[in-house]
């Protein structure tokens, strides 16, 4: 077949088009490829926690002609063989390499004694199918030599040996590494074996140009899925020629990322984050690629935001943000001002956010690993957002939060800034100033003071839920700060929310409680206002038994449950559930969560987990019962005297 396919095919010029525009598949591909990663037990696993996405915008942003079904241009589907065009807009949905991928995602799908492949310039060829269908009869049927479980192989099977030099020949025909190239992609679970000996000719097929010349198109991405796909099986080698390649496909996905369809560029990035994270150990990252992808000055353009998103998909990774080893003629220092310079161009938050975040990003890193927490790269920021309060305070804060998220203590010389501008803000530059506030509780001197002056418990008063939340979650940072009387002042508002509608409120209302509850239990024997203290974390956490999200009323329960609170005898428990377990408002419950709390008991049993019957219904031997349906029989024990003169009547 390979012979056939050199003599018919040299003529032939693939156009693969570019990566389409519904990529909520290939996404779903990018994030189960990572989190499978992660799943193993290997240095490479790890977590790494990425930057918002500002390109994605909201569902408005949407091409919605793929939704509209009565659009003459909508294209037609079939139920067994896909058109060219629908591969070609589709690509991004074809599952060309997860091993957990569904039936219908995947390349080529069997069903029954046929072949479904996805019908593209490459899977039109006549032996396309019929090798693909000779692979997977060798793989069903175990012709071709398995490898021992758990035991890497030493050598591919001799079918496959000549695949691969095919593959990797130099004199070998464009073309037929292209077939070579779509046959692995096809049936990935036959290769995935042999993953480390395909690696190599496969990431070279791409950085040389040879699976495209227009940047990453559909196939390229098919190719990335499948390596990829195998990370928990193979990476590039640990050798120089290993980490040449994979850094040069690096440089190649970077330095083609930008597209003008967002759909697209999304994609591009999904793509780079997954190989970042599956190789992140043999790659070096191409700064001067970066560089020149966020050092533009056009306050009109969006075009840095594609650097700035590469550079954070670098730092998410734990990798350094800059390498002198690809960084060309750029230094340290013109490299972080090209970043902190994005802080002006404030037209689109596309571009300012993601860099204020980025740079929270650059500064964690530094001092995390480089000990550095002050310096020229802190004081040009800081130049870049002072003008920003005055004359675009929207721009300021948006700023400010993103830094905070990632390195807060850069934040402690806005802090009195932000706290003048409080009062006056409203929707969600309040809810962002107060979270930097939060974040900063500790490092703020007389902050109960500060924020009583700002109209505070208005603000856990007010009817915006998300500042409701945040402006809880400041209280329960300050609590240990706190005197009785300052949390006397605080505490009727905060018990209100035993009845908010939002359980993301009573949550932290329940936490609050919770600690008040541990930390005044002792005080109140001494002291009146801590025992009013103590009355009201108790009514709070009692209604909590009763809440109507399950699992707060099991995080209360298990609260009360616990032996530091309650007995574990069932004797002193029942005791102690009539001296301190009811209050007025919840007499309507108390037999309810008592009892309750008394059942739980029976969990420490050690015949608790036991099954109450040895075998299950399935395997047991029933028997038929003769059942006398005579109403005298039914109800014989309330049959009258006498009953039996009624049939004489």
């Amino acid at each position: 077949y390979i012979h056939s396919y050199n003599i018919m095919v040299f003529f032939t010029v693939y156009k693969m088009i570019v990566i389409p525009q519904a990529p909520v598949s290939r996404k779903k591909q990018f994030v189960s490829i990572r989190q499978e990663l992660r799943g193993q037990d290997s240095p490479e696993a790890g977590s790494s926690r990425y930057m918002q996405s500002y390109l994605a915008g909201s569902s408005l942003s949407e091409d919605i002609s793929q939704f509209d079904f009565t659009s003459g241009t909508q294209v037609k589907r079939t139920q067994t063989f896909a058109s060219t065009q629908e591969r070609e807009s589709q690509a991004s949905q074809g599952g060309s390499g997860l091993r957990a991928r569904s039936q219908q995602d995947s390349s080529v799908n069997i069903h029954g004694g046929f072949l479904e492949m996805e019908m593209d310039e490459l899977n039109q060829h006549e032996c396309m199918s019929t090798l693909s269908a000779v692979l997977q009869h060798m793989s069903r049927n175990k012709i071709t030599p398995q490898p021992q479980e758990g035991a890497a192989p030493t050598d591919m099977p001799p079918w496959m040996s000549c695949l691969n030099k095919k593959l990797g020949g130099s004199s070998t025909h464009k073309n037929v590494k292209l077939f070579v190239a779509k046959l692995i992609v096809n049936n990935e679970e036959v290769f995935r074996p042999y993953a480390r000996f395909w690696l190599s000719p496969l990431i070279e097929m791409v950085v040389r140009g040879e699976a495209s010349s227009e940047g990453i198109n559909y196939f390229i991405v098919d190719l990335l899925v499948t390596m990829l796909s195998w990370s928990t099986v193979a990476i590039p080698e640990d050798s120089a020629m290993g980490r040449a390649l994979a850094s040069r496909l690096l440089h190649f996905l970077m330095a083609n990322t930008f597209h003008k369809n967002r759909a697209i560029l999304r994609n591009n990035l999904e793509l780079i984050k997954t190989t970042v994270e599956c190789w992140k150990a043999r790659i070096e990252v191409p700064t001067k690629v970066i560089h020149d992808q966020l050092c533009g000055s056009d306050q009109s353009s969006k075009a840095n935001a594609v650097g700035i998103q590469l550079l954070g998909v670098v730092l998410a990774n734990q990798l350094p943000p800059f390498n002198p080893a690809t960084s060309g003629n750029i230094d340290r220092e013109r490299f972080f001002s090209a970043v902190a310079k994005n802080l002006q161009l404030t037209r689109y938050k596309d571009v300012y956010a993601a860099a204020a975040e980025v740079i929270g990003m650059i500064m964690k890193h530094m001092a995390d690993v480089e000990k550095i927490t002050e310096g020229g790269f802190h004081t040009q920021v800081e130049r870049y957002l002072l003008p920003l309060q005055v004359n675009q305070q929207d721009v300021f804060l948006t700023c400010v939060h993103k830094l905070h998220l990632h390195f807060p203590p850069f934040t402690d010389r806005f802090v009195s800034k932000l706290l003048f501008m409080l009062p006056k803000l409203h929707g969600i530059f309040r809810t962002h100033c107060l979270e930097v506030i939060r974040g900063r509780v500790n490092v703020i001197d007389n902050v109960f003071l500060e924020l009583k002056t700002k109209n505070f418990l208005g603000m856990l008063t007010h009817r915006d839920e998300a500042t409701q939340v945040i402006s809880l979650r400041i209280v329960y940072a300050m609590l240990q700060k706190l005197q009785v009387e300052e949390l006397l002042y605080l505490l009727p508002s905060v018990a209100a929310f035993a009845s908010h509608p939002g359980p993301d409120c009573r949550r932290t209302m329940y936490d609050i409680m919770m600690w008040l509850y541990d930390n005044y239990r002792e005080e109140a024997v001494h002291q009146e206002s801590a025992g009013r203290v103590l009355g009201m974390a108790k009514d709070c956490l009692l209604q909590g038994l009763s809440d109507e999200e399950s699992y707060l009323r099991l995080l209360v329960q298990n609260f009360w449950s616990h032996e530091t609170r309650l007995p574990t005898g069932t004797l002193e428990r029942l005791v102690a559930m009539l001296e301190c377990m009811h209050s007025p408002r919840t007499e309507p419950q108390y037999l309810s969560y008592c009892t309750n709390l008394l059942l739980e008991m029976t969990s420490r049993s050690p015949d608790f987990s036991r099954e109450v019957f040895q075998h299950p219904l399935s395997e047991c031997r029933f028997q038929d019962i003769h059942i006398d349906h005579s109403w005298k029989q039914r109800h014989a024990a309330m049959t009258p005297m006498f009953v039996e003169t009624q049939a004489t009547h």
